[in-house]
């Protein structure tokens, strides 16, 4: 069918029928899995663009290029919500009459940024795009996250003015030092949701953000070194002694079975030439 003949056809049928026939149903265009600074703007917004962002509605955490599974982003999520309004906590608003004591927390994640040695000043570029365009803050401040699972580094922080003062650098520095090997190690599940738990117990009062100190580590370390050390030299020696005693055996064993031979070797030539000298022994 020529272009003609279709378009012919195609008039004939809004003739007849008085209406456009059906398209079929738009899809999502793909997304890409390496996000340059120039595609910050193409990059979905969970609030505005779910299904964009494989996560559920009313979302704070968005996802383009799966790097969790669907069941991950929920379970995030949830805990998003709940950090949002949680029953007792800290006040963000600079106000006399704050209504809002929860903390604002949002998540975006993606395959890996370009170019590789821009890495962490893209993902802040995006994290400033997103700081512009995405509703999640409250009294104008926030954290958010941007997460490259192939990227290095592998999380970009950006926490608000307001959020700054009330967790302090202390609690920064101890969410940090936290989570860092399981970002590195691409566990961003338990990263995330071990994050958010902080920030739970910090509005609620219950973490002082105390590391274990470098000697203190320090300390455990050797200590556990050392008992290692130990305990390997222990065992060995205790194999040694097992081989050792074995082996006595068998050659004691050997010996023993050697000298019994010779005894009774010797103890038949005696005899022999006894019999030979004495007529009246009996002959062997």
């Amino acid at each position: 069918m020529t272009p003609v003949t279709y378009l012919l056809f195609i008039l004939c049928l809004v003739l007849v029928s008085g209406q456009l026939p059906s398209l079929p149903p738009a899809t999502k265009p793909p997304l890409r899995n390496v996000w340059s600074e120039s595609q910050r703007t193409n990059y979905p917004n969970p609030r505005a663009s779910p299904d964009y962002c494989n996560c559920p509605t009313d979302s704070y955490i968005c996802d383009p290029n799966s790097v969790l599974t669907k069941e991950q982003v929920s379970d995030i999520n949830s805990h998003l919500l709940a950090l949002r309004n949680p029953a007792t906590g800290k006040c963000l608003c600079n106000d006399t009459t704050c209504t809002y004591n929860g903390l604002p927390v949002a998540v975006a994640l993606a395959r890996d940024f370009e170019p590789q040695d821009r890495q962490k000043e893209v993902m802040a570029s995006f994290a400033q795009s997103f700081l512009e365009t995405w509703p999640f803050k409250t009294c104008s401040d926030g954290i958010l996250y941007v997460i490259g699972a192939k990227s290095s580094p592998k999380i970009y922080r950006h926490f608000g003015e307001t959020a700054q003062a009330v967790l302090g650098e202390k609690c920064m520095a101890f969410i940090n030092s936290s989570t860092y090997q399981m970002f590195e190690e691409e566990k961003f599940t338990e990263a995330i949701q071990t994050e958010l738990t902080i920030y739970q117990n910090i509005l609620a009062g219950k973490e002082n953000c105390e590391p274990v100190t470098t000697s203190e580590g320090e300390e455990t370390l050797r200590i556990g070194t050392i008992i290692g050390i130990i305990g390997i030299i222990l065992i060995v020696l205790g194999l040694g002694i097992i081989i050792y005693f074995r082996i006595a055996r068998i050659i004691y064993f050997r010996r023993l079975n050697a000298a019994n031979r010779e005894q009774s070797k010797a103890d038949n030539e005696r005899y022999q030439n006894a019999t030979r000298s004495d007529p009246l022994l009996p002959n062997a």
